[in-house]
C-alpha cells in the first residue's frame, strides 16, 4: 500500500522521519512529497502528485496550521487533505500532544478534518514511538485495498430525491445537469434541527473542495425536508470558432435529504451543437461528485447509488474540450426531453465507497456513456 505522509516539520520533525522506516517494515510504500520533488515541478506540485499517487493518507497535525498558498489561502497540508477527500481514499488523522496552544488557524482546520473523519480514524500520540504504534494498528484495520468494486443489488430501491422533483432545480437552467445521489439503506431520518446546520457544512465543503470558488456566490437553505447549498444559477456565453461559442451554465451544489441521503452536482457546458460528453471526463466528474457527498450521508450498512443526466437529448459522445470551436455537427434538436437515469437498484457497502471510488465513478460514467451512443435523432 502507498501511504502519503503529510505534516508540516513544526514539532513533528522527528515523526516525519521515523515514520517511513516503520512503513517499510509493514512491507508499505510510504510517500513523502520530498520523493516527488523534481526540476520542473513546484513543492507544491509535488505534494499534490503525491496524494494523487497514494492509497492512504496519514495526516499529522501539530499546534502550526502553516503558511498558506496566496491563491488558495489554505497551507499545504490543507490542500493534500482536500485533495485525499476528493479522491476518497482513507484518511488516518493523529494529533500531538502538545504543551501549546494550536494558532487559530489550526484549530480551525483541525475541526474541519475532525467533522470530516468523525472521530473513525483519529487518535492523539505523544511521539515518534507511540505514533509509529497507532498507525501501524489503523492500517492493519482498514480493509484491503485494490479489492475489486461488487455492487449490490437492491431488492426494493429507494425513492430519489431528483432535483426536478423537488423544485431545487431553477426553472432558468437549461444545461444538462448531472446529480449523483447517495441514499442510505436503511433510510434514516434527520431532523429539522439538523439540516438548519448541515447547509453551512454543505457550503463549507463545496468551497474546500473547490467545487465553488472563494469569490463565486452561494445560496444556502434547508426547510423540514432537506438542506441545500448551491452556486446560482448565471450563464455565460463564450465566442468560439462556431457559430454560437460555447455555453456555461453556473449551478451545482450539494443537498441532504430528511431521509439520510446526500446529493451532489453540477450543470455541463455546451455549444450550438449540444453537450459532448466522454467517458474520461463523465468518471472524473462522477467521482468528484460521490467524494463531495459522501461524507453528508446518513452513516449505513450499506447506500444505493443513482444518478440522473438530464436534458440528454442533445448529448453526444467526444472531446468536451471541443466545445465552442465545432463548425460541424448534428443539432439534435427537439430531443430535450430525454433524460439518461440510473436507478438506485445497486448499492456498495462504506467500505467500497470509500475505497474504491474511481472503480464506481467508472462503472456509472460507463454506464452513462453506453445511454449517450444509443440516443439518435430522429
Amino acid at each position: 500500500m502507498k501511504v502519503f505522509v503529510s505534516s508540516v516539520t513544526y514539532l513533528l520533525k522527528d515523526e516525519r522521519e521515523n515514520l517511513p522506516p516503520l512503513l517499510r517494515l509493514l512491507g508499505h510504500d510510504p510517500l513523502r512529497f520530498e520523493d516527488f520533488v523534481a526540476p520542473d515541478a513546484s513543492s507544491r506540485v509535488a505534494c499534490l502528485r503525491g496524494v494523487d499517487a497514494a492509497d492512504a493518507y496519514v495526516l499529522l497535525l501539530g499546534p502550526r496550521y502553516g503558511d498558506k498558498f496566496p491563491d488558495s489561502g489554505m497551507a499545504p497540508t490543507h490542500e493534500e487533505f482536500e485533495t485525499a477527500r476528493r479522491r476518497g481514499i482513507p484518511i488516518l488523522v493523529f494529533v500531538k500532544n502538545t504543551d501549546g496552544a494550536d494558532d487559530s488557524e489550526q484549530a480551525a482546520f483541525k475541526k474541519l478534518v475532525g467533522d470530516y473523519v468523525d472521530g473513525r480514524f483519529w487518535k492523539t500520540f505523544n511521539g515518534p514511538t507511540d505514533l509509529n504504534i497507532s498507525v501501524g494498528e489503523a492500517l492493519k484495520a482498514l480493509p484491503v485495498l485494490g479489492a475489486p468494486l461488487r455492487l449490490q443489488h437492491v431488492a426494493q430501491p429507494p425513492q430519489v430525491p431528483w432535483l426536478q422533483d423537488t423544485g431545487l432545480r431553477p426553472a432558468q437552467v437549461d444545461a444538462p445537469v448531472l446529480e449523483i445521489h447517495l441514499l442510505p439503506l436503511p433510510a434514516a431520518h434527520v431532523t429539522a434541527t439538523a439540516l438548519a446546520a448541515a447547509a453551512k457544512s454543505l457550503a463549507r465543503d463545496l468551497r474546500s473542495t473547490g467545487h465553488v470558488d472563494d469569490q463565486e456566490p452561494l445560496t444556502t437553505g434547508s426547510d423540514n425536508h432537506r438542506a441545500w447549498a448551491a452556486r446560482p444559477a448565471h450563464t455565460t456565453h463564450h465566442r468560439g470558432n462556431s457559430v454560437m461559442g460555447r455555453t456555461d451554465e453556473a449551478w451545482r451544489g450539494a443537498a441532504i435529504a430528511s431521509t439520510g441521503s446526500a446529493a451532489a452536482w453540477l450543470s455541463l457546458s455546451g455549444d450550438m451543437f449540444g453537450t459532448t460528453v466522454s467517458r474520461d471526463r463523465l468518471r472524473r466528474d462522477v467521482a468528484a461528485l460521490i467524494a463531495l457527498a459522501a461524507p453528508h450521508a446518513s452513516d449505513a450498512p450499506a447506500y444505493a447509488v443513482a444518478l440522473r443526466l438530464a436534458p440528454a437529448g442533445r448529448l453526444h459522445e467526444g472531446d468536451p474540450d471541443d466545445m465552442g470551436r465545432q463548425n460541424s455537427g448534428s443539432a439534435m434538436f427537439g430531443r430535450d426531453g430525454v433524460t439518461i437515469e440510473l436507478a438506485p437498484d445497486l448499492a456498495v457497502d462504506p467500505h467500497a465507497l470509500r475505497q474504491t471510488v474511481g472503480d464506481l465513478a467508472d462503472e456509472l460514467a460507463t454506464r452513462v456513456i453506453n445511454d449517450v451512443r444509443a440516443i439518435r435523432p430522429y
